[in-house]
């Protein structure tokens, strides 16, 4: 007990929720939401955290939503990206920033052109990792993963698969396992096989307070908790 997370997994959920329950359209939500990031990150990075995720958008997020509040979100994404760009303080946490997903293949190609200058600006940092998750969905990880692995056995039948393999095969591939997983929102439940392969030995942390809401004293008291608890890992 008393062990710091290394990597923490954050669903912000409820932004929509957020601004329905005070009579707000859906796109000031998620603006609201976008606001608590930045600090909650730091806070995050002061505790000693090595390592976070975000999970942006899944691709259900993406195809499912109507179109003025994916045109929304791409502005909004692209915005976060420029913001992050130049903030001081991803250089003094010496913050290495990464996107996951299939953002590439289908976003604005303004929007990736910002995910890609940020990403090749930070590449050299060390300090802290802080890993994007947008146009994603786990399941979609996993099954790329799997393909990967049975066309290598079509040349290498003797291919022994072993944990080790199907990591390397995942867009995660260099990323620590996840240590706690936090999700706003009041609905303690999965979404979308959110990092299903890293998550093997997380402990959970629900909320009930919806993104907007969730600030920097809500996180120290998931970390609290999380210290208290004793990760047996099976013994």
């Amino acid at each position: 007990m008393g062990t710091d997370p290394r990597h923490i997994a954050i669903i912000p959920d409820g932004n929509r929720r957020w601004a329905k329950a005070h009579g707000l359209a859906i796109w000031e939500g998620h603006k609201r939401g976008f606001k608590q990031f930045k600090p909650l990150l730091t806070a995050a990075f002061d505790e000693g955290v090595y390592c976070v995720s975000a999970w942006m958008a899944s691709m259900d997020n993406l195809t499912k939503r109507s179109h003025e509040e994916v045109k929304f979100l791409y502005k909004a994404f692209e915005s976060m990206f420029n913001e992050l760009y130049d903030a001081p303080e991803i250089y003094s946490y010496d913050v290495r920033i990464q996107a996951f997903g299939e953002w590439e293949s289908f976003q604005p190609s303004s929007l990736v052109a910002s995910i890609r200058r940020i990403i090749e600006k930070t590449k050299e940092h060390r300090r802290h990792l802080l890993n994007l998750f947008d146009g994603y969905d786990g399941i979609s990880e996993m099954t790329r993963a799997v393909q990967t692995i049975a066309d290598l056995k079509t040349v290498a039948p003797d291919l022994k698969v072993t944990p080790e393999l199907i990591k390397a095969h995942l867009y995660t591939r260099d990323l620590p396992p996840v240590d706690l997983v936090i999700r706003t929102g009041g609905e303690p439940h999965w979404s979308g096989g959110f990092l299903m392969w890293d998550i093997a030995n997380a402990h959970f942390h629900f909320s009930e307070k919806m993104w907007p809401d969730f600030d920097e004293k809500d996180l120290l008291a998931a970390l609290e908790d999380y210290r208290k608890r004793e990760r047996r890992l099976g013994k």
